[in-house]
């Protein structure tokens, strides 16, 4: 069977439904197939070999990724950056466990406005540039009704923990953004479903990438943030990207500076906390912020 980007899509009553459960819950279908562009940018991040979120390569040693996934919530409320120790990229590989190129993680900069889904962004450094060509960034935000491309290694049936080994694609439509109602940022986020009714995006997409363009063309346009209205079910209601043309300024600057952990500006960098020590995500943010991987880095689970 051809898998999905993360989608669950859930039998229309206009369809034969197959045979139901032995729970007698919903007969579930999946749509969409692996990737068959090239994504050159594409980056899967994992921690001590266990894969936790996507990624865009945005400078041949950075990578553009979801806060969320690689941070916790400080005392006040702000992002504090986890340990980079242990973190991997793969980048240029449809196949998240082999091929591309790899490189370790050194440093972690979350975005300083970062809250919940509004500036859910971060920038890791590599340790060595690598050779892939990186996405261009938007200038423009999406238009409702536009069509664009999210890929991710997520999750394709929101009953399984299970997630693909090959790269999965889905065309998704902006929409207007007064159809996501839980918390988003409607001056700097995108709204937007899959193209399909009943598609969209599950644990495991998140940092993703949002294009818009043709192969050998793309441009970044948004960020997989999350769920983006009270549904919280995957492929069954909207979801949020963070507009990268919104966080243009931040992405250059934190890149050209080189985001030395000495910098300041107010930037988060990772701390020298053993991983052991660091305190877990409760699961009301878990449910927040539904696309997180929940078996990645700890504080994920």
């Amino acid at each position: 069977m051809r898998l999905c980007l993360s989608i669950t899509a859930i039998a229309a009553s206009l369809l034969v439904a197959p045979a139901a459960t032995a729970a007698g819950t919903a007969p579930q279908v999946i749509g969409g197939n692996n990737a068959v562009d090239s994504y050159p940018f594409m980056t899967s991040l994992d921690h001590n070999g266990k894969f936790f979120c996507g990624g865009s390569l945005v400078a041949p040693d950075w990578v553009l990724t979801a806060a969320h996934c690689v941070s916790d919530p400080g005392a006040n409320g702000s992002p504090v950056a986890r340990p980079a120790d242990g973190v991997t990229a793969r980048v240029g590989s449809e196949d998240r466990i082999t091929g591309g190129s790899t490189a370790k993680v050194t440093q972690i900069v979350v975005n300083p406005e970062n809250k919940e889904s509004t500036a859910d962004l971060a920038l890791l450094r590599l340790d060595h540039s690598v050779p892939q060509k990186p996405v261009k960034l938007a200038t423009n935000p999406e238009a409702p009704e536009s069509m664009t491309r999210v890929i991710g290694w997520g999750r394709t049936n929101e009953n399984t923990q299970d997630i693909p080994r090959e790269l999965q694609e889905l065309s998704a439509r902006v929409v207007p953004d007064d159809r996501c109602t839980a918390g988003m940022d409607k001056a700097r986020n995108i709204c937007g479903q899959g193209a399909v009714p009943g598609t969209n995006l599950c644990q495991g997409d998140s940092g993703g990438p949002q294009l818009r363009g043709r192969p050998g063309d793309w441009e970044l346009v948004g960020v997989t943030s999350g769920p983006a209205d009270e549904d919280g079910k995957c492929g069954t209601g909207y979801g949020q990207w963070n507009a990268v043309s919104s966080y243009r300024t931040w992405i250059d600057d934190t890149i050209h500076k080189r985001a030395s952990p000495s910098a300041g500006s107010g930037t988060r960098h990772a701390t020298a906390t053993p991983l052991s020590l660091l305190p877990q995500v409760p699961d009301r943010l878990s449910a927040v912020r539904l696309l997180a991987v929940q078996a990645g880095m700890p504080g994920m689970r």
